[in-house]
């Protein structure tokens, strides 16, 4: 993961965890081209929610059509 993402990842963590404070349940939609690390960010993402004390569940739709 680049310097960049890392970056944003760390921006947007202590946002998102304020929003689920305020809310019983939120979902979290990632899109962008193929090959773009969506996927990485999704897993990395729920990864630091767990670490913080929620439930996180990533769900691909990759092949939902």
């Amino acid at each position: 993961m680049s310097h960049l993402a890392r970056d944003a990842l760390a921006q947007l963590t202590p946002a998102l965890l304020t929003e689920l404070e305020s809310s019983y349940s939120t979902t979290l939609a990632i899109a962008g081209p193929p090959g773009s690390g969506k996927s990485t960010l999704a897993r990395l993402l729920a990864h630091l929610l767990t670490l913080s004390g929620k439930t996180a569940t990533v769900l691909s739709l990759d092949n939902y059509y």
